[in-house]
């Protein structure tokens, strides 16, 4: 939970950029820029279609965000214009090797005075701008989580009510922090949770401020428990539980816990992994192995898996649970089950090897006696 307050801390106590166009507001044309192919074009205003602004570097990541560019555009078609603002100067743009493949619009923000209209904070480049048709801001965020805001703009089915109310609440939520108004930050936390319960970065945030900030960590782990037992498949909140739970060396309520997060999530074999991950991490002494055998029984026990190779790995999961527990012969077993299952000569000699070693630790043990 240390972690999780220090992180919202950063994310929202950074600095803003000087009045940025807020959520809603109605943006100007790009200016001062040098445009290197395919423009210049209009985003304000009255447009056929959205906009989205794409501001890259070129580096790996803005290079692993054209290629996700290129999918909006194969993907919406003539339903978007994109725009890419490059934020190096002109020269090192024209001599990108990638130019040519980006059919759209590119320019060189070369007083980065666009890029400046558009970053918070909380953004880091490369990142996405949404203009509406109509020419307002309604969407901005990482290039990977573009998609789902575009397509509900695009069918008109988009909430920007909801969006302009999350951004004022980002930016209060920013002044309050600096401010050092825990007290505050804590209020306008609770105000948005009542528009969205469910999400878990807030209870996150509120459960953080009351425990690390306020000093109230009771409150906090209330904050949390009752969240899960209003919405107990979300099954990220287990997670936090779970986090929360370690932190504080609540060790006799992670078993409680855990069977309770199987009772409302056991037939996922995913979220089962995640426990095992976060039980499976903790320090030595922290670790409670009850706490993984149940997990790693509940994970042999779904039904519903992909293909066999998945069931085969769960079964190869609960094995070295069983070793860790202290029951070699048992994660023979699994291992020997799982085996039948597999296809993928890899992972074939991988579980020999394993069979091997359980077997080698089986005749170690017994030559102990």
């Amino acid at each position: 939970m240390r972690r999780l307050i220090f992180a919202f801390t950063a994310l929202f106590g950074a600095v803003l950029a000087a009045d940025p166009y807020a959520i809603g507001d109605r943006v100007e044309n790009l200016s001062e820029c040098v445009w290197i192919q395919n423009g210049p074009v209009s985003v304000a205003g009255k447009n056929d279609r959205p906009s989205v602004l794409f501001f890259w570097t070129i580096s790996y990541a803005g290079n692993k965000d054209i290629d996700r560019m290129l999918s909006l555009q194969k993907k919406f078609g003539k339903d978007v214009q994109i725009v890419a603002v490059g934020c190096d100067d002109e020269a090192k743009i024209k001599s990108f090797f990638r130019l040519k493949e980006m059919d759209f619009p590119v320019l060189s923000d070369t007083q980065l005075k666009n890029l400046n209209a558009y970053l918070r904070g909380t953004d880091t480049v490369p990142f996405c701008a949404v203009i509406d048709a109509d020419g307002r801001l309604v969407w901005r965020g990482p290039a990977a989580q573009t998609d789902s805001p575009l397509a509900e703009i695009i069918d008109k089915k988009f909430d920007l009510d909801r969006a302009i109310r999350f951004d004022r609440f980002t930016r209060e939520l920013t002044d309050a922090m600096q401010k050092k108004d825990y007290a505050l930050a804590l209020k306008l936390t609770e105000k948005e949770l009542q528009y969205q319960p469910e999400n878990v970065d807030l209870v996150v945030l509120a459960a953080g401020l009351l425990e690390q900030r306020l000093q109230q960590p009771e409150l906090a782990k209330k904050k949390i428990e009752d969240t899960l037992l209003a919405y107990p498949g979300n099954f990220a909140l287990h997670e936090c539980r779970l986090r929360f739970l370690h932190a504080h060396h609540a060790h006799g309520e992670i078993l409680p816990a855990v069977d309770f997060a199987i009772r409302h999530g056991g037939e996922n074999p995913d979220s089962l992994r995640r426990l095992i991950q976060i039980e499976w991490t903790q320090r030595p002494g922290e670790i409670s192995p009850e706490a993984l055998l149940h997990l790693g029984k509940a994970l042999v026990s779904v039904q519903k898996y992909p293909d066999d190779a998945e069931r085969a790995r769960a079964r190869l999961l609960y094995g070295r649970i069983l070793a860790f527990c202290g029951a070699p012969d048992l994660a023979l077993q699994a291992a020997k089950e799982a085996r039948p299952l597999l296809s993928d000569p890899a992972e074939i000699e991988q579980t020999d090897a394993l069979i091997r070693h359980y077997q080698e630790i089986i005749r170690i043990s017994r030559s102990l006696h």
